[in-house]
């Protein structure tokens, strides 16, 4: 297997590695959306549920003064520590009750901490954004920054006649979390997989690309050994686009030179318009054979008889051409024609 052969094998490997990745993210996003919908549904209903019996108790328990406050905050607590309620939550999850205090928004009871004395919350400018729409009267499901400064998916609620605000939550790291191992399993074994299809390719390839090789640097052999300058010629164009020794040393011209001619920079006789007529009737019948004269580089003409074949060469219309000198066919042709003439 040459450098080259090597090097499509691993460009290849390394875009099915990517197709792999971006089909694991792909499959990532879409699990992750149907489950954020589904937790938010599930955390709508929990908040639902959870603010009705936060509104009852504002009317069981009075919540004004130390001692009520108190007493109100032991009854919420009791009322969050329903197992029912912290269902589907996860470690990470929380309910809170929040209200509008003198020095902010106060905490009143969580699920996450075990007081019973109301708490000026800190908050950050960006975070608890739902209890703050809450405590306006609105109610929804957001992703959110709560007091601790974690990413939730946050469903929030007015809790009616006690001007206070429910918040149930649950870590966005937790619903991410399944989906995350899903995703980078599925990418591992589809890495694999994929990796596995260019090096079994290159294994069963590696013996055609070798009699290919060989095949080519024979054939390259024998269009070097031949004694007539072989090219194959771009009809589009009319420049060869690759040649052997022969055809550019009968003119006199370097390989990189000759590389920049076209068939009219070299004819000697034929016009271009008469060079691109002879093209065409190539084109149209697929073979032609003449002689022709062609100019070296140096100036001097060189009889050449010509054979050119029209076929497909690296997805272009080409011709596959023979130039053989007769230079010294012609001039001993006239010689003897001269000779002739005097007898």
């Amino acid at each position: 297997m040459d450098k080259q052969q090597r090097k499509i094998i691993t460009y290849t490997g390394l875009m099915l590695v990517v197709v792999a990745m971006l089909t694991g993210l792909a499959t990532f996003l879409v699990l992750y959306e149907a489950a954020e919908q589904v937790h938010s549904e599930r955390l709508i209903a929990t908040a639902d549920s959870t603010a009705r019996l936060v509104s009852l108790s504002f009317v069981i328990a009075d919540p004004t003064g130390d001692e009520g406050s108190r007493g109100h905050a032991l009854l919420l607590r009791q009322l969050l520590d329903s197992p029912e309620l912290r269902e589907g939550l996860g470690r990470g999850g929380e309910i809170i009750v929040a209200r509008q205090g003198p020095q902010g928004i106060e905490l009143l009871a969580t699920t996450r901490d075990s007081t019973t004395t109301p708490s000026p919350l800190a908050i950050k400018p960006g975070h608890e954004l739902a209890i703050q729409r809450a405590l306006q009267g609105e109610s929804g499901v957001l992703s959110d920054i709560d007091y601790a400064g974690r990413p939730v998916l946050t469903a929030y609620q007015p809790v009616e006649g006690g001007n206070a605000a429910l918040a149930v939550r649950v870590a966005l790291a937790e619903i991410r979390k399944p989906f995350v191992s899903a995703a980078l399993g599925s990418m591992s074994i589809l890495a694999g997989v994929l990796l596995i299809v260019p090096l079994l390719y290159a294994r069963l390839s590696a013996p055609l690309f070798r009699r290919l090789s060989d095949e080519q640097s024979r054939f390259r052999a024998l269009v070097e050994l031949s004694p007539y300058g072989v090219l194959v010629i771009d009809a589009q164009t009319a420049r060869a686009v690759t040649f052997n020794r022969v055809a550019h040393e009968q003119l006199g011209y370097s390989a990189e030179e000759f590389a920049a001619l076209r068939i009219s920079d070299y004819e000697a006789t034929e016009s271009p318009e008469q060079t691109r007529e002879r093209i065409n009737k190539i084109l149209a019948e697929g073979y032609d054979e003449f002689d022709a004269l062609h100019r070296t580089k140096s100036g001097e003409l060189c009889h050449v008889h010509v054979h050119a074949r029209a076929f497909q060469y690296e997805g272009r219309t080409a011709f596959h051409t023979i130039f053989r000198d007769i230079t010294e066919q012609v001039a001993a042709a006239r010689e003897l024609e001269r000779h002739r003439d005097h007898l």
